[in-house]
């Protein structure tokens, strides 16, 4: 058995200015003076670090970093809250210890408060099952990104590793404020400052199961996402909440430099006053999303590249997009939220 684990998203590594990757895995090794299982998987949600744990090795202290790729532009679905509920079943299964980074807010990443919404739901739900998590808030504000205004700037790999050999040796930080809301213009109070508890203090209490949560700490209940599709003909009489709640939404980040183009041919989706989401039609090979699809593969991911059918409903946070738009033409970061699975009948 391992000594160390991390497993995350592209939170775990740095880009540099020519765009390559920085990965920790090494730094990491050097800090802790011990072997480490690192896994950062780029555009990763919940479910393929599940996929990942699932094959990955058994170790003695597992890190989670989760940055909220799937969680980004829309509520939390079902879907994403079960695989949560699963990962946490098998990081208890896979790791003997385990700290949760459950990082970003909307004000970093210019996204809307649904992102901060979603996260604290995440966290509360950790917390509620007895694990230690934070969400590095005074850090995340501090660390520069590079060019792309996604990744961390390589500059930032120091204290990034520093930060995560300070939690995998089980030092801590204090917890997060329930349910508060992150914004720069209201910074919260240093929730995040290292903990100066002696020994047998809340200090103690990192990795270990912790008192049951009362019910004002457990997770928010929130709303099945608005998909944009109420006047669609959906098939069959269940309500139009019913059946988005069986659709899984999806985030997938490409990065454009120049004239690279998406690669895919879309389809206008039926009913009126819903012209932004649009279905795959058809993805040609060499494009950003075929590529997208390829990395995922190498990954063993393939149950998340972007699909024929599936339904782009959303584009850098917003609801409200046009697919000859500049921004859907021309942004060189582009987030998409895809949903799988919609019930619906399309125009021919």
């Amino acid at each position: 058995m391992s000594s160390f684990g991390v497993l995350g998203d592209s939170s775990l590594y740095c880009k540099a200015s020519n765009k390559r990757r920085r990965k920790l895995g090494s730094r990491l090794r050097e800090l802790l003076g011990s072997p480490v299982w690192y896994e950062a998987i780029a555009g990763a949600g919940v479910a393929q670090l599940l996929q990942k744990i699932r094959s990955g090795p058994e170790v003695h202290t597992l890190g989670v970093s989760y940055f909220g790729n799937d969680i980004m532009l829309a509520p939390i679905t079902e879907q994403v809250k079960a695989d949560w509920r699963e990962f946490i079943h098998a990081v208890k299964l896979k790791s003997r210890l385990s700290v949760f980074v459950i990082g970003g807010f909307a004000a970093k990443y210019q996204l809307t408060p649904v992102y901060d919404q979603n996260l604290q739901y995440v966290r509360s739900l950790v917390q509620s099952e007895g694990l230690y998590v934070t969400d590095l808030r005074q850090k995340v504000k501090k660390w520069k990104l590079c060019c792309d205004d996604v990744h961390w700037h390589e500059d930032e790999k120091d204290d990034i590793c520093a930060t995560w050999a300070r939690l995998l040796r089980g030092e801590t930080f204090e917890s997060f404020p329930d349910f508060a809301q992150d914004s720069e213009e209201s910074p919260l109070e240093s929730p995040l400052s290292w903990s100066s508890e002696p020994p047998g203090g809340r200090a103690a209490g990192w990795g270990r199961r912790l008192p049951a949560t009362s019910a004002s700490r457990l997770p928010k209940i929130l709303h099945v996402p608005e998909t944009g599709f109420q006047d669609a003909e959906w098939e069959g009489s269940r309500s139009q909440e019913s059946r988005a709640s069986q659709a899984k939404s999806f985030c997938v980040t490409v990065f454009r430099h120049g004239k690279e183009r998406l690669g895919i041919r879309l389809e206008a989706v039926s009913g009126v006053g819903y012209h932004s989401a649009a279905r795959v039609h058809r993805i040609f090979e060499g494009g950003l999303i075929d590529r997208w699809n390829r990395m995922q593969a190498s990954n063993g991911l393939q149950g998340w590249a972007v699909q024929v059918d599936d339904v782009i409903v959303g584009l850098n946070g917003q609801h409200e997009f046009s697919t000859e738009g500049s921004e859907f033409q021309t942004a060189t970061t582009l987030n998409l939220l895809i949903m799988r699975g919609l019930p619906l009948k399309l125009s021919s």
